[in-house]
């Protein structure tokens, strides 16, 4: 099941495939897919690194994924490298496609400031808020597609999230979520436990943050 989000800039409007609606197909497709951090694998026996920004395929599973046809893959594929939006290289196994300024499009929101004052000289209401909020609902969704897809965010959820973002910023509370649910240990016993329960205290946080993951030993 595919749950989180990405962010479609509308920076996109403005790139010269935006009008090709099958380019404009797949360059969507390709950020809903690509990888949000980087990631180690074994593929073929032999370690494998897809950095953020990347994404493993071929033109059939695209196709597939998309409902273009191989032909219209190729094409489209053509068109996002003459772009400069994506790159490719091709084995005899996969393609690795890599999203060329992918932080341009998935850029995780920061805090905003301004000192901007209307006629009046009454404070103008910053952004920060709205902001802190979107990096609130980043980790939560996060949260559910790593640990637990039926938890809830209330309100003191909310609160012990922003407290864990000023002290360790988003990037690593993505990592303490992501060693959490690599321990089968962990994910037995504490993933229904609750967004509060995991983001209560910075000592939790450096808990997760240098955890070895447990994983159950393999029977052959």
């Amino acid at each position: 099941m595919n749950e989180g989000y990405i962010y479609l800039w509308k920076k996109i409007m403005d790139t010269s495939f935006y009008k090709n609606p099958n380019a404009c197909h797949l360059a969507i497709h390709l950020l809903l897919k690509s990888n949000w951090t980087d990631t180690n694998l074994i593929f073929n026996k032999k370690p494998l690194k897809i950095k953020r920004g990347e994404h493993i395929s071929g033109r059939k599973i695209l196709s597939s994924e998309t409902g273009l046809t191989e032909r219209e893959i190729r094409t489209s594929i053509e068109i996002l490298k003459n772009s400069g939006f994506l790159t490719s290289k091709t084995t005899n196994k996969f393609t690795l496609f890599h999203i060329c300024k992918y932080e341009d499009y998935q850029l995780i929101p920061t805090r905003i400031s301004t000192n901007k004052r209307p006629a009046s000289d009454q404070q103008v209401t910053t952004p920060n808020k709205y902001n802190n909020n979107k990096e609130i609902i980043y980790i939560y969704e996060n949260f559910k597609q790593f640990i637990c897809a039926e938890s809830n965010l209330t309100t003191e959820g909310k609160g012990k999230i922003k407290m864990r973002i000023k002290k360790f910023g988003v990037e690593k509370l993505i990592n303490a979520l992501q060693n959490f649910s690599k321990d089968d240990w962990q994910m037995k016993n504490n993933s229904t436990r609750g967004v509060a329960w995991f983001f209560q205290s910075d000592d939790k946080i450096d808990q997760y943050l240098n955890l070895k993951p447990i994983k159950k030993k393999e029977i052959y």
